[in-house]
Parts: structure tokens; C-alpha cells; sequence
């Protein structure tokens, strides 16, 4: 989530000034201002360089600002040890007697330090998108926690700087460290569950928006495409509850490719979906179903004495021979004979009409049969009105399936 700018200037200004105290611990702060101290300003200006390209990035927490001071401040005191001894030279057989000032001092303490601050950055890093989305209190308190592991090492070196104690605080330190990963795993393992539970959700719903889509076409497919989407269906919502039900905390890439192959086959939905549109569009268009009607409607009780009126009706009867949809029309009873008996009414009008507008028997029956009027009295619109019919696509398939 990033500091403020506030905040960062006040754990700059802390910093300046254990940086002056660490120059007074070993007399050096005569010469602030000279080449003698180029080292050090170095590492002063390369941490505040990184503390401000940084700050601002979501995943920067104090914790990994404090980690970076602490590694700072651990190098300067290395730094001006090795510079008092060189300002100090002439006295150095009593530095020896000397008791160390600071833990960076003590090889042995200069190890624990060493090993907090790698230890703290290491975690801050790994789990830097855990942290940043961990709520404010959660991220305080971690921040707390982890500055505490680095305070304590000073604190313990000030009680006891004796290399058993070093090891007993450097014991203390990787402990206090392994619970708090712990801690972020968890987080981690709980916040990666809520990212998959939701990206689930997500896909789910798209599916079922698809769903709904093709079930309303499917009158309009053939048994190829419905056989077709079912089995993508089926197929894209297997791999969703697969993906609910694995653990990708680890492996992201491994959820990344799983959501991948979700989407490509809500993609194959959506091209089925199109051709399924595009054919209805057709098919509507074809059959003059958006302009008026100049044909006379008759109930069934009247089937034989029905009448097609057209503005032309040599329109279709001056198509040579052989081209496509070429036939003439025939009248319900012509049609009738050519059907087993029993055959819907309705189904016999539809063709009537759709032979009417220049369709051969074939494409009218199919037609028929996508407008919904089934030759199957028991599956089949009953009463023949073409003009409050929905337009449904399918018969010839004449039309990929993808």
C-alpha cells in the first residue's frame, strides 16, 4: 500500500541521527564533510535513493523500510570502525583492551545482526504482496513484530555481549523470525483461496450466462451443435471446479494456464453462440419476416381453401431450371399428399408459404421445422402464424459448426 510521505521523512530523520551517534561512538564526527567519510555518505545516499523510488509502491511496508535502515545502519558501523581505527592508528595496541561499542563490533554479535537483517528483508520480500494486502491493523502489527526482532539483538548485546549470549540471541532472533513466516504463509495460503474462490465465481457465472444463451438457439441447432456445446460446457465447467478444488498457493503459473483454458473454451461458446445468431439473422432476412405480410391467414379448420396471395406470383417461375431454390410452388393439399398422414397442419402451411418465396421442398421443410412448426403434432407449434413466430435457425447445415 505504500508510506506516506510523512512517514517516510520521520524514519529518515530517526535514521540521520543514529547515523550521527554511531559517528560520535567512534569519534568521527570531526570529520563529517571530508573525503574521510565518502564511504559512509555513500551508503547514506544509496539507502535514501532507494527508500524514495520505493515508498510509494503498493507492496513497499515500513518493515521492509526498517529491514533496509537496519542493513544500513549494521554496514556504516562496520564502516566506521575500520575508519577509526585509521584516524586512530597511533593508538592501536590499547583498542585491543577496548570493549566493542556496538554489536557490528563483535564478530560474533556482527553475525546475529548480519542474520536479522537478511533474515527480515528475506520475508519482506517473499511475502510482499501478502503484506500489502493484509489490512492496516495486521500490517501494523507485523511491522512491529519484525522491527522487535532487530531491537532485541541491540538490546541483548547492550544486557550481555559474551559470544554464548550472541548465540542464544541469534537462536531467539531465527525463532521469532520462523513464527512470524508462519504467520504469513497462512495469509498467503488464505488469501490465494479467496483469489481462486473468486475467480471461480467469475467464470462460473459466465458460463451460465452462456448457458442460457444457447439454450434459447437451441431449437435452432442441429444435433451436431447441441451434442457440441453441451460437451464444451461440460468440459469448461469440470476444469472450473477443478481449479476450485486445487491448491495453486504455490504454483500461480498452474492457475494462470488452468483460467487460460477455461477462456478458451467459453470462446468456443461464444463462436457457436455467433454462428447461431448470424444463421438466425439469415434466415430472417430470407424469409421477409421484418417486412409486411401480403399473404391471407386461414385457421386449420379451413387447410384445403387456403390461399397464398403474392404481389408477383411468377416471381420464382422465371428461375431457370437448376438454379438453387428453384421448385414452384405447391398447394397445402399437393404438400399434404407427399406427407404420412397425421402430419401437423401447421407444418404443411409453413411449407406452403416458404415454397411460396421460391424454396425448394427441402429448404421449405426444414424452415418449417426452424420456425417450429415440427411435422410431429406432439412436438410442433400447432397453430400456423408465421408473423408471431420467433425466428429459429437450424435444418441444411449449410453452416460450420465452429
Amino acid at each position: 500500500m505504500g508510506l506516506s510521505t510523512e512517514r517516510v521523512n520521520e524514519l529518515l530523520s530517526d535514521f540521520n541521527a543514529r547515523v550521527n551517534g554511531i559517528l560520535k561512538k567512534h569519534d568521527l564526527s570531526e570529520h563529517k564533510g571530508t573525503s574521510m567519510l565518502d564511504p559512509i555518505q555513500k551508503l547514506v545516499d544509496d539507502l535514501n535513493s532507494k527508500i524514495m523510488n520505493n515508498f510509494t509502491n503498493p507492496s513497499t511496508t515500513e518493515g521492509m523500510i526498517q529491514s533496509q535502515i537496519e542493513m544500513t545502519l549494521h554496514l556504516i558501523t562496520k564502516e566506521a570502525a575500520k575508519l577509526e581505527n585509521i584516524s586512530v592508528s597511533s593508538l592501536a595496541g590499547m583498542l585491543g583492551s577496548v570493549a566493542p561499542k556496538a554489536p557490528a563490533d563483535n564478530p560474533a554479535w556482527n553475525a546475529v545482526v548480519s542474520s536479522a537483517a537478511s533474515g527480515v528483508e528475506r520475508l519482506t520480500m517473499i511475502y510482499g504482496p501478502t503484506i500489502a494486502a493484509m489490512p492496516r491493523l495486521a500490517r501494523d502489527k507485523l511491522d512491529a513484530d519484525l522491527a522487535r526482532v532487530l531491537t532485541q539483538v541491540e538490546q541483548s548485546f547492550a544486557a550481555d555481549a559474551s559470544p554464548a549470549n550472541a548465540q542464544a540471541t541469534k537462536q531467539q532472533m531465527m525463532n521469532a523470525l520462523t513464527a512470524i513466516e508462519k504467520h504469513l504463509e497462512k495469509a498467503a495460503e488464505v488469501g490465494m483461496k479467496i483469489d481462486v474462490q473468486a475467480t471461480v465465481d467469475k467464470k462460473m457465472a459466465e458460463l451460465f450466462e452462456r448457458e442460457i444463451s444457447l439454450l434459447s438457439l437451441e431449437k435452432s441447432m442441429t444435433e451436431q451443435e447441441s451434442q457440441a456445446w453441451r460437451k464444451v460446457m461440460a468440459d469448461a465447467t469440470k476444469k472450473a471446479q477443478e481449479l476450485k478444488s486445487s491448491n495453486y498457493a504455490i504454483h500461480s503459473s498452474s492457475k494462470d494456464k488452468m483460467v487460460g483454458s477455461i477462456d478458451n473454451l467459453i470462446s468456443i461458446l461464444d463462436k457457436i453462440i455467433n454462428n447461431a445468431n448470424a444463421k438466425a439473422s439469415a434466415i430472417s432476412g430470407y424469409y421477409g419476416n421484418t417486412g409486411h405480410r401480403t399473404h391471407a391467414k386461414r385457421s386449420f379448420g379451413n387447410i384445403s381453401g387456403s390461399q397464398v396471395y403474392r404481389s408477383n406470383p411468377n416471381v420464382y417461375r422465371n428461375k431457370p431450371p437448376g438454379f438453387k431454390g428453384f421448385a414452384g410452388p405447391m398447394s397445402a393439399e399437393e404438400l399434404r399428399k407427399k406427407h404420412p398422414p397425421g402430419t401437423n397442419p401447421a407444418h404443411i402451411r409453413a411449407m406452403e408459404y416458404f415454397m411460396s418465396q421460391g424454396m425448394s421442398f427441402n429448404e421449405a421443410h426444414e424452415a418449417a421445422q426452424s420456425y417450429g412448426y415440427d411435422k410431429d403434432k406432439s412436438k410442433g407449434v400447432l397453430q400456423y402464424d408465421l408473423d408471431r413466430r420467433t425466428p429459429h435457425i437450424g435444418g441444411g447445415g449449410g453452416y460450420p459448426l465452429f
